[in-house]
């Protein structure tokens, strides 16, 4: 039963990197200029390691940072080192310094994850570049482009976070088994 388990979960994570796959390839081809900026696959990741800070979360994003190399045509190991460098950091930031989980500590690790992911990427552009003379322009589109994204992806973060603790306070089923108690946990007397 416990390998079936097993199974189940790996098929259901399987299923969901390839829906955010789909969502990000789709959002960046389809959508007008600004709001193609948007980082589903950061957006994702930050939200696993906010609700669930473990080596498995590692492990999964890892996984989508290597779906991320398939579909990219930059040089392998760019934005997998990036994507890894940055969610190491913010894992670690999140168990050692940000123990509170509000809505500002989300905003503020979701920018300070896109901007260590953006920095890692030039970093690491810039040592391929050293090596093999290939075409990097830093030019301030560029920048207009990360700061877009910063934006639209702290902004869907956020969005998605409060729908989530939303409907983990409002929707548990504690509220339910209240039958004979006050909200104060005294029985109720009936006269």
């Amino acid at each position: 039963m416990k390998i079936f388990l097993k199974v189940i979960k790996f098929i259901f994570y399987f299923f969901l990197i390839i829906l955010a796959a789909a969502i990000h390839l789709s959002i960046n081809s389809f959508l007008p200029p600004p709001f193609n900026n948007t980082n589903i696959f950061l957006l994702i990741a930050v939200l696993l390691l906010v609700t669930k800070p473990t080596g498995k979360s590692l492990l999964f994003l890892l996984t989508i940072a290597l779906l991320i190399e398939t579909y990219s045509a930059l040089p392998f190991g760019i934005l997998l080192s990036a994507f890894f460098v940055a969610g190491l950091t913010t894992q670690w930031t999140l168990l050692n310094f940000f123990t509170d989980r509000s809505i500002f500590i989300v905003a503020l690790i979701g920018i300070m994850t896109i901007i260590i992911y953006r920095f890692c990427f030039f970093l690491f552009w810039l040592i391929y570049n050293f090596f093999v003379k290939a075409n990097l322009n830093l030019n301030i589109e560029l920048i207009k482009n990360v700061g877009w994204e910063i934006i639209l992806t702290t902004a869907g973060l956020i969005f998605v976070y409060s729908l989530i603790t939303f409907a983990g306070k409002k929707l548990r089923p504690e509220y339910i088994h209240m039958k004979n108690q006050d909200i104060y946990g005294r029985k109720k007397t009936f006269i």
